[in-house]
């Protein structure tokens, strides 16, 4: 599968986590825009996988849920254990920017990857790359599976790396 079929799926599959995790908390998506200060038409979008979506949105959607980001993609939804003790939402989207670049740079790394290269890879001007790496800008979900691609790992193994790669890790980009 391409690109962009790849990415429809992880939106879709993302949209549905979202609205599971809504309605089992008993929000309409009036409710859950006011938590995350969205409108009620974004919410919408996003479960409907409509459009893209901004990693700080991301990380308001998981504060709220009390679930890590990375269980928005796991396919876990209801079934991953909340956390607790969440800093503030503006904390934390600092701290899961900073996370999520040091993933790709050790996937870069492991995969024998320097930023120009992968900058080349995923066809993000270098300055933005290395901006996006080191968490001074905000990375909308494209550019998140831009990286996954690049990397040849699928989006949950951005969102769950720890120092290896598992063995079931796939090239998105393929069928």
């Amino acid at each position: 599968m391409g690109f962009e079929v790849e990415y429809d799926k992880e939106m879709e599959d993302l949209g549905l986590c979202i609205k599971e995790l809504r309605k089992h908390k008993g929000w309409t998506q009036q409710q859950l825009a006011v938590k995350v200060s969205l409108s009620r038409e974004h919410i919408g979008h996003i479960e409907g996988a409509k459009g893209d979506i901004k990693f700080e949105t991301l990380v308001k959607l998981a504060t709220v849920f009390e679930i890590e980001v990375s269980a928005l993609f796991n396919g876990q939804g209801m079934g991953h254990l909340p956390t607790s003790n969440y800093l503030a939402i503006e904390n934390r989207l600092i701290t899961e920017k900073q996370l999520l670049g040091n993933r790709i740079l050790q996937i870069s790394k492991h995969r024998g990857l320097d930023i120009q290269e992968l900058s080349i890879l995923t066809k993000i001007d270098y300055s933005d790359t290395f901006k996006y790496l080191n968490g001074e800008k905000n990375m909308e979900l494209r550019t998140i599976f831009k990286f996954a691609t690049a990397l040849e790992v699928g989006i949950k193994d951005l969102f769950n790396y720890n120092n290896s790669l598992p063995d079931n890790s796939i090239y998105v980009g393929k069928t």
